[in-house]
């Protein structure tokens, strides 16, 4: 009700000013004609800038629309040959004593017999550990506090610590191991490559190995060890091919099985192992040769010849690089 009178009283004060302006005069008829073309004028000039407004936000708004499709197209599709390719499986696990672990760094993962190896893995050993695998053609030996990163199935990079191999691969198809102090290339062989520090080690049990720094090559045969440093240094002298020194490789090795095995297989099997060569060397011990083994519980390579040699009713020492096989008396 206050409203409604607010309202009747302003339209009363309105009404009695335009009452006390009377008329206003007349407008001469070429002043209201220019007045009105003027404000023509001025209405097409301001619909022109309203339409040319509209036009151009309309082309920037499909503009924008265009942008926003093109990224959220390349958002949501891959080009064709984006996806990185699989990475093929160059190697699996043995067996692991102690623990190892493996992964190309963005996934890092426990390792256990079976578990699968990617070109382009690290696997790190831990201090006590020792790990074998199957590589290839070949089967490779980590030792203890040892870091190599496997590039594909017949090169890798030795980045700490000692690796063994024992191919019998010719030699267009041997594998390298790379360190930072020169490529060591494989004919064929069983050697181990221990880098410490600014060293490198390798030792040969079998076959011929090369190590080439780059425009120069050394070889080395069976029982011969090769040392090179970081100036270039190469030094060469004879070794055993059995002994403590060679006791990581047997501790990592696969465990054996006897079931369905010949002894000889057993004992070829272990001696290489080993490095030693074995020696039948009675009519007893050569007939025991073949006989079939049983026992389906996997074994060390020491427990396995030992099992083997008393189901057979043989013995067996050793002679320098000769394991002797003979009749039990």
């Amino acid at each position: 009700m206050m409203d409604e009178t607010r309202n009747t009283n302003s339209n009363d004060a309105i009404a009695a000013l335009v009452r006390l302006a009377g008329r206003r005069p007349h407008v001469p008829d070429d002043a209201a004609a220019r007045v009105r073309a003027a404000v023509h004028e001025e209405w097409m000039q301001t619909m022109g800038r309203r339409k040319r407004t509209r036009w151009i936000g309309s082309v920037a708004a499909v503009a924008a629309i265009g942008i926003t499709a093109a990224v959220m197209q390349r958002a949501t599709s891959k080009p064709v040959g984006f996806a990185p390719a699989a990475r093929a499986t160059v190697a699996a696990v043995q067996t692991i004593t102690g623990g190892a672990i493996g992964g190309d760094g963005a996934s890092r993962h426990l390792l256990d017999s079976g578990s699968p190896i990617l070109a382009g893995d690290s696997i790190e050993t831990a201090g006590s550990a020792a790990a074998s695998l199957q590589w290839g053609g070949a089967t490779l030996r980590l030792d203890a506090g040892t870091r190599i990163r496997i590039a594909s199935a017949f090169e890798l990079d030795l980045q700490r610590g000692a690796v063994y191999v024992a191919s019998d691969r010719p030699s267009a198809n041997g594998v390298t191991i790379k360190t930072p102090l020169g490529a060591v290339h494989d004919i064929g062989t069983q050697f181990e490559v221990r880098l410490t520090g600014d060293q490198v080690r390798i030792r040969v049990r079998e076959g011929r190995i090369d190590l080439r720094q780059g425009a120069a090559s050394h070889s080395a045969q069976a029982g011969t060890e090769l040392d090179a440093d970081a100036h270039g240094a190469v030094t060469q002298h004879a070794i055993p091919r059995n002994g403590a020194e060679w006791d990581w490789v047997v501790r990592a090795a696969p465990p054996i099985r006897l079931d369905g095995r010949t002894l000889a297989e057993v004992v070829s099997s272990v001696t290489r192992e080993e490095g030693v060569t074995p020696v039948w060397s009675d009519a007893a011990s050569r007939a025991a040769a073949s006989k079939r083994l049983h026992g389906a519980v996997p074994l060390t390579p020491d427990e396995a010849l030992d099992s083997a040699l008393v189901a057979s009713g043989l013995t067996a020492s050793t002679d320098g690089d000769r394991l002797i096989i003979q009749r039990k008396r």
